[in-house]
């Protein structure tokens, strides 16, 4: 009982600890933000805020991932068997960049902050971990020539990257245009060589003419 009432209590600080974090990048500029100042507008002490997050990026990608959460957790998607998710591939994509179009000010400040490069690494864990567990190319990327740690995270960083340079150009491509791009990255990446069996990759050999 002792333990489950530290867990919650964890889960309650942690939300808090959430909330001030988008309340904040909200606000004001990342570089104006404290661990101080997201304490204090959480109510709680800095070694809770240590508890709960390792250091200022790791609570910025948090925040970042949070905004997007019920779009991952999205209970309709659950009930999907993963082998039957490619048919939602394209709707769920465009139901992220629809939210990332619309808290477009939120992100460019958590890409363009101090520690940026820090942000995105913990991003880049966070889109991969998920990937791992809900993703439908998963499968496919266990047979691949890559251990499926650096695979999921090879496709994860290059949607994040594709995603940072969309939220930087206003006038570039639309929400669904990045949808189906974002599409195009993961199915190539995964059936153009990661999700490809070491034996059957014409690419993992260099070829040798005489």
């Amino acid at each position: 009982m002792a333990s489950e009432n530290v867990r919650q209590g964890f889960s309650r600080s942690r939300q808090a600890l959430l909330d001030a974090t988008i309340k904040l990048l909200e606000e004001r500029e990342v570089s104006d933000i404290t661990v101080t100042d997201i304490a204090a507008e959480a109510g709680v002490t800095r070694p809770t805020f240590y508890q709960n997050f390792r250091d200022l990026p790791t609570a910025f990608a948090a925040a970042a991932l949070y905004r997007v959460r019920p779009v991952f957790e999205n209970p309709l998607i659950s009930m999907i068997p993963k082998q039957e998710r490619l048919s939602i591939v394209d709707s769920f994509l465009r139901q992220i960049t629809y939210v990332l179009e619309n808290y477009r000010d939120f992100y460019l400040k958590i890409f363009k902050g101090p520690a940026a490069l820090r942000v995105l690494d913990e991003l880049v864990e966070g889109v991969a971990e998920h990937m791992e567990r809900e993703s439908p190319v998963m499968d496919a990327l266990e047979r691949g020539p890559l251990p499926l740690h650096e695979a999921s995270h090879a496709v994860a960083a290059g949607s994040l990257w594709i995603i940072r340079q969309w939220m930087q150009d206003p006038v570039g491509l639309s929400a669904d245009e990045v949808a189906q791009r974002l599409r195009l990255f993961a199915t190539m990446s995964v059936c153009g060589g990661l999700g490809v069996a070491q034996e059957d990759n014409k690419l993992s050999e260099p070829s040798h003419k005489d």
